[in-house]
């Protein structure tokens, strides 16, 4: 038999709706394409967004900057 609640027991709280996570993703080579990189981001999980910021100044402006940002439906899925 089941273990039956209480009466007077509070039900258990509703799960809450899991939040997109983000992952900070380092030492990205700047000879790799932003589709190579999504590609790979998005083996791991449900891919809500996706950056691969650019250097705005200097002698590697327009260049990736050699990091990027992946995020994710919830925290499972990263």
């Amino acid at each position: 038999m089941g273990a039956a609640l209480h009466p007077l027991a509070e039900p258990a709280a509703p799960e809450k709706p899991s939040e997109p996570s983000a992952i900070f993703v380092a030492n990205v080579p700047f000879a790799v394409s932003e589709a190579q990189v999504r590609a790979v981001c998005a083996e791991t999980g449900d891919l809500v967004d996706f950056d691969l910021p650019l250097c705005r100044s200097g002698a590697n402006a327009g260049r990736p900057a050699g990091y990027a940002i992946s995020t994710y439906a919830s925290s499972e899925a990263a």
